[in-house]
């Protein structure tokens, strides 16, 4: 199988769907997202992807506990699921729980919403979240906390 490995051209929605699922399918290119691939070849994509964003964007440190809790998730349903070990499903069904409540706690709205803040702050079409990358999600993003930022500065001093 070939994978889809570079931010700039997996979908954003692949990238959500991966992150709810755990199953790097939506990482396989031309598939039509049917089946299930939690190989380790597919997971190294996966973090390699994963570090690719962080490099070019960086990450807070609550989106980094986070992100830690769901390597953990992958690697223990992984595990499970190729082992048969109901009790590593159980451990990894219990850490999907912690970032669960660890993302309600973090979150300050849900992923559609930060379409609509793009939307918003930089005008033209709603983003769809099958034709806007994980790197132009990201980009888009960082402008757009850049500018708020950059506004809350003008408001507080003057």
């Amino acid at each position: 199988m070939k994978y889809l490995d570079n931010i700039t051209k997996v979908p954003l929605q692949s990238w959500w769907d991966i992150q709810d699922t755990g199953n790097f399918i939506y990482l396989v290119k031309g598939s039509d997202h049917q089946g299930e691939d939690r190989t380790e070849k597919a997971f190294k994509v996966y973090q390699m992807l994963n570090d690719q964003v962080i490099t070019k964007y960086g990450v807070s440190s609550a989106f980094m506990k986070i992100l830690k809790k769901k390597k953990q998730y992958l690697v223990m349903m992984n595990d499970a699921l190729s082992t048969g070990n109901r009790h590593k499903e159980w451990r990894a069904e219990l850490i999907k729980k912690d970032i669960e409540n660890m993302s309600n706690k973090e979150s300050t709205g849900k992923r559609e919403d930060s379409l609509v803040v793009i939307h918003k702050e930089l005008g033209g079409v709603m983003p769809n979240p099958r034709e806007m990358t994980v790197d132009q999600f990201h980009y888009n993003m960082s402008f757009v906390n850049r500018s708020l930022i950059a506004q809350k500065k003008l408001i507080t001093n003057g």
